[in-house]
């Protein structure tokens, strides 16, 4: 991993560690709702942290489910290189066998 890649991830991380704790003391104060949101945005960080671990390519979006697929994505990709040359169609059946939403499209 790339020295600039491994900072800002980390920076990331450190970032949705912070957001965490603050959501469990609002949580505690009972400002549940400010807490939610803040439990959003750790979610979104540690994902962000996940994805700039991986690739170089900022993340623009704000949506939890935008991340997470581009995470799964980064994870699909790194299984079909492992188990077998990459190829469109591989990718396609994989993700059709593999993923629980993809396998109702078959």
């Amino acid at each position: 991993m790339k020295s600039d890649r491994r900072a800002e991830a980390l920076r990331w991380l450190k970032q949705a560690k912070a957001e965490l704790k603050d959501a469990e003391f609002l949580k505690d104060s009972g400002r549940f709702y400010l807490a939610l949101f803040l439990c959003q945005q750790s979610a979104e960080k540690a994902l962000k942290a996940f994805i700039y671990s991986k690739e170089d390519e900022p993340v623009l979006s704000h949506s939890v489910e935008s991340v997470v697929e581009l995470g799964n994505n980064i994870l699909l990709r790194e299984n079909l290189s492992r188990t077998r040359p990459p190829s469109r169609a591989s990718a396609h059946a994989l993700a059709l066998e593999e993923h629980p939403y993809c396998s109702t499209w078959a």
